[in-house]
């Protein structure tokens, strides 16, 4: 048998990672709109470098979101 070796790939932010909670407002299979929480992780300077990155991924999306809170990470490394 031969061994497979594992490659895993350590991600470090260039600044500082940020979590942030958005809320997304989306419609479910019977058109009632809820409201559901998604925890972003961004490589960002500052608080406004932070809402400015998640502004960029989020525009064009169909449903409305809002930024409810960012606050600096304890994360050091993704892998």
């Amino acid at each position: 048998m031969s061994e497979e070796k594992l490659v895993v790939e350590v991600i470090e932010p260039q600044h500082g990672f940020w979590e942030a909670c958005v809320i997304v407002e989306s419609e479910d299979e019977n058109g009632r709109v809820k409201k559901v929480k998604e925890m972003h992780l961004v490589d960002a300077v500052n608080l406004q470098d932070c809402e400015k990155k998640i502004a960029e991924e989020m525009k064009g999306t169909m449903w409305e979101w809002k930024v409810q809170s960012c606050k600096q990470s304890k994360i050091q490394f993704v892998y």
